[in-house]
């Protein structure tokens, strides 16, 4: 199992149109994530600085690469490419974070 996590920054004055966006989000992009390995996945926001955090535990990163190249995703990025800076592929400017301490029972 492999937990992703990351940190991106919305843009100004789009935090209820991205919550908005993801309740619900689309099925097929949920099914994308499920049928390819994503046990879970998370994403908090502080509100005070419109910081997003994300959690994925998927499979591998290989399932999760596959996922990223999905057309679902494609299509996702294109509809919320206004809420991020975005990189040359239209995807969102991840900074991908490393675990340095997890308790587990």
């Amino acid at each position: 199992m492999e937990r992703i996590t990351f940190k991106l920054k919305l843009n100004e004055d789009y935090k209820e149109e991205y919550e908005n966006r993801h309740n619900p989000v689309w099925p097929e992009l949920e099914s994308e994530f499920l049928e390819n390995g994503v046990k879970e996945y998370f994403i908090f926001i502080d509100d005070e600085t419109n910081e997003l955090f994300g959690v994925i535990n998927v499979e591998s990163e290989e399932h999760w690469q596959k996922i990223s190249e999905s057309e679902v995703v494609a299509r996702w990025r294109e509809h919320m490419k206004p809420f991020f800076e975005t990189d040359e592929k239209g995807a969102p400017k991840l900074n991908r974070m490393r675990e340095v301490f997890h308790i587990k029972k």
